[in-house]
């Protein structure tokens, strides 16, 4: 065996999975900043006066592209896009801003700084509040220092150790994480958990199958034990052989889908604003990526539980948006985003965790998780049902 050339094929191929990996995980999430590009930050100017529309011309001509300014007509709209999920955050310019720095140009010894207004989504992730909370401080830091030399240009230099900070900032969180909230990626690691379940329900289900059958052997020990079950053919037809793994596999992962939600709202206390839907969720992502990997065990055999969990979690992890969004990872897996299951249903669950489960893809992550489903179930039976064919002729 150690003669054969399959034997090192296997290890060159085992070995250059460290390398397909590491591309994967690393490659996909080792420069966020680097990869930044259209970063959707909201903009309001209810700000009446010259300084609103000078504050409103100045930020939204920086970014150098990393930035995607979205001005918006009210603080309003700002917040309904926040709590879809569409935006990082809001800068806001309120009424009577221009006022208030006239205010200061009157009477500098007395008067309170003008505010800009910072509306924040903590929901959004990890990533996305740290950039809005640059960007934003960038802006309010760059205004105030303009608005100081403004004055000081008007009231004379003398001035300058009484106007202090003209411009400050206040901060308001439109969406807020709950306690229990893992700082904003537990939908993720939860989704990752429930593709793992469906893989591994699709893997074990397939192995005990084959195992009843005579398929393959059980060693334990160095002893072969028999589970081949007596009146059973061990060259079962590929269409009934599916059917008999799909069945258990469906049931199988649709378990481990709820038990991994239980686990994570029960035992631990997960924050989420619908049990129901979790579950449901849950249950439904854990199935789909169990009928996707039976597609990969009844094209490909054994060889197929590698590629399996390369579609499933390898590639998948990095394209899901859970770690980085859309905007901060590179090409490849911005593609791979734009279908993959995992990046739906981490999608939805976040939806249902921090979103009043109301929208922010909610939707969209179910009907193309379910999409996903079908699609598997109808490709999986196809494939078995050509394979039974060739195999009769």
């Amino acid at each position: 065996m150690l003669r054969h050339p399959l034997t090192w094929i296997a290890v060159v191929g085992a070995a250059l999975m460290g390398v397909v990996m590491t591309a994967s995980y690393i490659g996909g999430l080792v420069d966020p900043v680097g990869h930044l590009r259209d970063a959707p930050i909201g903009f309001v100017n209810a700000d009446d006066g010259d300084a609103g529309a000078q504050l409103q011309e100045q930020v939204t001509a920086s970014g150098d592209g990393r930035v995607d300014w979205q001005v918006l007509d009210s603080q309003a709209e700002a917040e309904r896009r926040l709590r879809d999920d569409d935006l990082w955050g809001a800068i806001v310019v309120p009424e009577g801003f221009s006022a208030s720095i006239a205010a200061i140009g009157a009477s500098p010894m007395t008067a309170q700084p003008a505010e800009l207004l910072l509306l924040g989504n903590e929901g959004a992730g990890l990533f996305q509040p740290a950039i809005f909370t640059q960007v934003s401080t960038a802006a309010t830091t760059e205004t105030s220092s303009t608005v100081r030399q403004q004055l000081v240009a008007v009231l004379g230099a003398d001035t300058v150790p009484v106007i202090g900070q003209p411009v400050v900032a206040k901060e308001q969180a439109v969406v807020a994480l709950p306690d229990k909230a893992g700082r904003g990626i537990a939908p993720f690691y939860l989704s990752v958990m429930l593709t793992l379940g469906g893989f591994l329900a699709a893997s074990i289900v397939g192995v005990g199958i084959d195992l009843l059958r005579g398929g393959s052997r059980l060693e334990l020990f160095g002893r072969v034990v028999d589970l081949r079950i007596g009146g059973v053919d061990h060259e079962v037809r590929p269409l009934r052989l599916w059917v008999a793994k799909a069945v258990p596999t469906f049931v199988a992962a649709v378990l481990a889908g709820l038990l991994a939600v239980g686990t994570a709202l029960v035992v631990f206390g997960m924050d989420v604003s619908s049990a129901g839907k979790a579950y449901a969720l849950g249950a439904l992502g854990a199935a789909a990526v169990a009928m996707i990997s039976l597609v990969f065990l009844t094209l490909f055999g054994i060889a197929g539980e590698l590629l399996g969990v390369l579609f499933t979690t390898i590639f998948g992890v990095p394209a899901a948006l859970g770690i980085y969004p859309y905007q901060a990872i590179p090409g490849a897996f911005r593609f791979i985003a734009a279908w993959h299951p995992l990046r739906y249903l981490s999608d939805g669950m976040r939806s249902i965790a921090f979103f009043d489960a109301s929208g922010a893809g909610l939707g969209r992550g179910a009907v193309v998780v379910a999409v996903w489903l079908v699609g598997a179930v109808v490709v999986g039976a196809g494939c078995a049902w050509l394979i039974d064919r060739r195999v009769a002729h």
